[in-house]
């Protein structure tokens, strides 16, 4: 019998009919250090394997069974899998419905341990476009960045995650997975969407992340005027050199 991962550890400490457990008492019990703890716990939440609970310093509980889930959330069976339907679907149909003709598209969200400069400073799907107008004089370029939920993690707290993207982007959207059948009258929905009026964070939502006929905007996003030391040096390390070479050629 192979030695057991840090994620078989952390799994067996959650109580198997998913009530939630404070992560200050999993890292107590576990003994890890904070880096090798938020690792090791982000890694079983992009799997789908935990999902975010409530309390002080957050808590974490086992998804159950697949019967308990949504029938569309079943399809993909975690966060990551939402990522490259998402982005495609994004590139045919976003950037028709906002008339956007030059851009590059870009997973930022898988890329290992790379630097990113902080917590909440790495989006899960870029956009980077440039855009002239018929009356302003001028180049614009704009960083539109995409913070992907599966249902399971729709909470306040990504309203927080996206709203750090302001520092270096012009838009940023809160996206989430929902089942066609959710609950939109739920008090907690109507405090996210509250929230991302007052962040200036755009509020989407799809129920098939390959088909742009189901997403909604339900709060449109506010433009930010970042640093633009900010928003060269989030291009710099986030983006990859073919795109960054796209990005210098509109700039002659």
């Amino acid at each position: 019998m192979g030695r057991k991962t840090d994620k078989e550890y952390l799994l067996e400490l959650l109580p198997q009919d998913g009530t939630a457990m404070g992560n200050s008492n999993l890292k107590k019990t576990l003994g890890w250090n904070e880096d090798k703890y938020w690792d090791v716990r982000n890694n079983l939440l992009e799997e789908g394997l935990v999902s975010l609970g409530r309390g002080k310093g957050g808590s974490i509980f086992k998804v159950l069974t697949e019967e308990k889930t949504p029938k569309i959330v079943s399809v993909y069976q975690s966060e990551k899998s939402l990522y490259q339907p998402f982005a495609e679907a994004i590139a045919k149909g976003y950037t028709k419905d906002k008339d956007i003709k030059t851009f590059i598209i870009q997973e930022t969200a898988n890329q290992g341990k790379k630097l990113t400069g902080g917590r909440w400073t790495r989006p899960d799907v870029v956009m980077i476009s440039m855009n002239t107008y018929s009356f302003v004089p001028g180049k614009y370029l704009d960083v539109i960045t995409f913070e992907i939920k599966p249902s399971t993690d729709f909470q306040i707290t990504g309203v927080f995650e996206t709203a750090a993207h302001s520092r270096f982007a012009t838009k940023s959207y809160l996206c989430v997975h929902l089942p066609e059948d959710w609950d939109d009258t739920n008090p907690e929905y109507e405090r996210i969407k509250a929230e991302c009026g007052r962040f200036g964070v755009g509020l989407m939502y799809f129920t098939n992340p390959a088909d742009y006929d189901t997403y909604e905007i339900l709060v449109e996003p506010k433009r930010w005027n970042p640093d633009p030391a900010d928003t060269d040096s989030f291009i710099s390390v986030q983006i990859g050199d073919k795109e960054k070479k796209k990005i210098l050629e509109w700039s002659r």
